[in-house]
């Protein structure tokens, strides 16, 4: 697998979108970023199996939420291997639980501040090259 060279960013809040393509930008990361409002309008734009890619997944959406989008991209012999970081504005533990038994990559709370933000890209991004060069 080469580096990452797609972001599926997946958030019912246009301005974090809008955030974390910025920090994207900021950080320097030569990736696309293909954004869907829910896990359903997701589904629609995932046609195929899709490399080198990794979705950052929100909790709280309507139509279908992070947590049922993430069940059912893990289900899928297409997308189940993808690195999928599920994010909330929550940092309850139940939650987080919940949230970590379905099998996301990692479970974080959203930032704050934008710097956050662009670190955050940023780790994701590199953890997930990382993982691909094994």
């Amino acid at each position: 697998m080469a580096a990452i060279k797609t972001i599926y960013l997946v958030d019912d809040d246009e301005d974090w979108r809008l955030l974390v393509k910025e920090a994207v930008n900021e950080a320097g990361i030569p990736v696309k970023v293909i954004e869907a409002d829910n896990g359903q309008s997701l589904f629609k734009i995932l046609q195929r199996e899709v490399k080198n890619a990794i979705v950052i997944l929100d909790v709280n959406m309507p139509v279908m939420n992070g947590l049922e989008t993430l069940e059912a991209l893990r289900a899928s012999s297409h997308w189940g291997s993808l690195p999928i970081f599920l994010v909330s504005t929550s940092d309850s533990y139940d939650l987080a639980l919940t949230a970590i038994r379905k099998g996301p990559t990692r479970f974080v709370t959203k930032p704050v501040h934008f710097n956050e933000f662009v670190s955050l890209v940023k780790e994701l991004c590199t953890s997930c090259d990382a993982i691909a060069a094994r």
